[in-house]
């Protein structure tokens, strides 16, 4: 998979792999939360709302389910949860000069089957905590 940013300086990104192509959008300027989109579509399809500090937040998938994300308070790891507390995988990120990360898999699911771009999502929240963390430091 591979996720690249279509404009310089901005937080939209575009997420290609298994067959699939998906766009992640912020909700708003002024809130965390984020949407998931199919390009060329106006609706959703998914959606991510975090905390204050963007250290958890749920993804509301399609049919009802739910995961939980729960990134590290240095922003360097993200957990992904199902609803009944079972790690699915866990990202973490390398230090070196281009960005890293390894993700290690706990447990089978078919909702990875289904939304392969979750994988992919949890490295783009990563990357974003780790980009407000600098304008705020």
């Amino acid at each position: 998979m591979k996720m690249y940013f279509p404009q310089k300086f901005s937080s939209a990104a575009i997420v290609e792999g298994f067959d699939g192509k998906w766009e992640i959008k912020r909700k708003s300027i002024w809130t965390r939360n984020l949407n998931i989109f199919k390009p060329g579509y106006q609706l959703p399809f998914s959606e991510y709302k975090s905390n204050l500090w963007g250290t958890k937040g749920t993804l509301n998938l399609s049919h009802g389910k739910k995961l939980i994300l729960n990134c590290g308070t240095f922003k360097k790891d993200c957990k992904v949860f199902t609803q009944k507390s079972v790690l699915l995988f866990s990202l973490n990120t390398k230090f070196s000069l281009k960005d890293k990360a390894v993700i290690n898999f706990a447990a089978q699911s078919d909702l990875l089957d289904e939304n392969p771009w979750v994988l992919m999502f949890a490295w783009y929240v990563v990357l974003m905590n780790k980009r407000h963390a600098s304008y705020a430091g």
